[in-house]
């Protein structure tokens, strides 16, 4: 099964986030590792945890309903680089926020 990250955000609650299939060839091939893929895509000082797709719910009707701790998200710490914790991009230098 395909290898996921979860994790919280400061709007849209838990959020799961699916690497792109270059990332998953990188993993492969030993150019990156997952812990250096989620580090890159989850907001800054956000903890995550990898799961395993078979792990979520078949019925994606309810996933509103979905609930993870932060502290079951014990794998890592997000540091996306322009992206802050609220999970919204920063404004580039000189842009109004």
């Amino acid at each position: 099964m395909v290898q996921l990250v979860i994790y919280n955000d400061l709007h849209a609650g838990r959020c799961i986030f699916r690497p792109t299939d270059l990332a998953y060839q990188m993993v492969a091939e030993g150019q990156m590792t997952m812990d250096q893929v989620a580090a890159i895509a989850v907001p800054t000082g956000r903890p995550y945890a990898f799961i395993d797709s078979s792990d979520l719910p078949k019925d994606w009707s309810s996933r509103d309903t979905w609930f993870v701790d932060d502290a079951d998200l014990t794998d890592g710490v997000g540091g996306a680089e322009g992206v802050q914790e609220d999970g919204l991009f920063k404004p580039r230098e000189g842009e109004a926020a």
